[in-house]
This record gives structure tokens, C-alpha cells and sequence, in this order.
């Protein structure tokens, strides 16, 4: 019988290996804070990683190293969004992406919030984006200063101190 990915989450948990903290939970809907040395970071992000379609969207291939924090919100034990935050000064906010089917209710967002809100917690004093022509707006609104352009893509710092 083959266990669900929820299943084999908790008797890693039991075991102490699991390096995942629930940050929200909503009817079906959970975030997570984790990291690539997570036992399922891999199994969760491989199909985004490989994905054309995701590439093709985010104009960049998806990388992590020991440094990112990995924010990954599911849907029952599907992952639908995701989005890192790299350690550092300043830190920088990576390759953030919300499923088509579930775009247009604020995910993204929330990624950003629960990003902006742990590197305050980490005492950053900076957080820095480059963001492509669909996010700019979101950026400014959330009060990013605008740092330098390069070509359709505008780098973006926020003071956090």
C-alpha cells in the first residue's frame, strides 16, 4: 500500500528528520517554511524544477542552495505556490510562482508578506527583488524602491530597519 505524501511527512516527523514549520493553515490550504535539506524538497519541487512551462514563466531556472528558505503552500497535499528567500545582506526574495488555477486570490502576495515578515524576524536590514513586468506594480505598492533597471527588469530594495 503506498503511503500519501502527508503520511510519509509525519512518521519522518516522528523520526526527527523533518525540517519543515507550518506558518499557516486554512481549510485545505497549508504554508510551509522548509529547506532543500528537507527529505521531500525535492519530491514536492520536482516537477516545478523540471518544468518547461514554469521555466518559460519565470525567465529563470529554478536554483537552491543552504541558503534559501523554501516557502511552499499546498492544497490538500498538493503544492500549488512556492517561493525562497535567500539568506544574506541583503536578502533576496527568489523565484516565486502560484499555479495557474489558483492566481487571482492574493497567494503571491502572501508569499511576499510571509517573506518580507521572516527576514525582519532574521533582523535583515534589506531585502532586494528583481522583478519582471507583471510584479512591478505589486513591488511598488509594497513600498520597494526602485534600485536600477535592466532592460524589462527592475531591481527593487526594501529597508526593513
Amino acid at each position: 500500500m503506498v503511503k500519501d505524501v502527508w503520511d510519509m511527512i509525519e512518521d519522518v516527523r516522528e523520526k526527527g528528520q523533518l525540517r519543515r514549520r507550518v506558518i499557516k493553515k486554512k481549510g485545505s490550504f497549508v504554508i510551509i517554511q522548509t529547506s532543500e535539506e528537507d527529505p521531500f524538497f525535492f519530491l514536492d519541487m520536482g516537477p516545478y524544477l523540471v518544468s518547461r512551462e514554469v521555466r518559460r514563466e519565470l525567465e529563470i531556472a529554478i536554483t537552491s542552495t543552504s541558503d534559501y528558505l523554501w516557502y511552499l503552500v499546498y492544497d490538500g497535499d498538493v503544492l500549488i505556490a512556492f517561493a525562497a528567500l535567500e539568506m544574506g545582506e541583503p536578502m533576496l526574495l527568489r523565484h516565486a510562482y502560484v499555479s495557474p488555477d489558483y492566481r487571482e486570490n492574493g497567494l503571491y502576495k502572501r508569499l511576499l508578506d510571509i517573506r518580507l515578515s521572516e527576514a525582519k524576524r532574521m533582523n535583515a536590514k534589506t531585502v532586494r527583488v528583481t522583478a519582471g513586468p507583471l510584479t512591478v506594480e505589486m513591488f511598488k505598492e509594497s513600498q520597494f524602491d526602485l534600485v536600477k533597471t535592466r532592460g524589462k527588469y527592475k531591481v527593487y530594495e526594501k529597508r526593513l530597519s
